[in-house]
């Protein structure tokens, strides 16, 4: 039986999904899933329209619309697709080269700017005077 978690287990406790369709959302999200609708079908002794039923339930599409949204935060699948990005750009695919270094800027760590309008205005003697308030007793500005 495929993987079933928490939400999974509460729902088929209360009734609104049985083993089978979780059985079913699982085969569906698994990319590498093997045979068809007409094989899952088969293997677990269900009507192949009881399926296309089920994608039309509030409570099915529910489930299965949880399990995309959960597989497709993983940190694992993302991973793979910045792995494929980068391979793509190492190879001269442009627009994967430019995916990829939008994604690695979007980690690098923002520097803020803070401009005080205050010392816009101040000459260098007030400027210095300022600095030296600030750094006093640190022996940082030596003249």
């Amino acid at each position: 039986m495929a993987k079933i978690d928490r939400v999974y287990e509460a729902q088929l406790a209360r009734g609104v999904l049985s083993a089978t369709q979780l059985e079913y959302i699982e085969w569906l999200v698994n990319p590498e899933r093997e045979g068809s609708k007409t094989s899952f079908a088969a293997d677990h002794g269900v009507a192949v329209k009881s399926m296309y039923n089920w994608m039309s339930d509030r409570w099915f599409n529910a489930a299965y619309e949880q399990r995309l949204a959960e597989l497709n935060i993983s940190p694992t699948r993302i991973q793979m697709v910045i792995d494929s990005l980068h391979n793509a750009a190492k190879n001269g695919d442009t627009k994967a080269a430019s995916l990829y270094l939008q994604y690695v800027d979007r980690l690098s760590p923002k520097r803020v700017i803070i401009e005080d309008t205050r010392v816009s205005g101040m000459s260098d003697a007030e400027l210095r005077t300022e600095l030296e308030m600030l750094l006093e007793g640190h022996g940082v500005l030596e003249d």
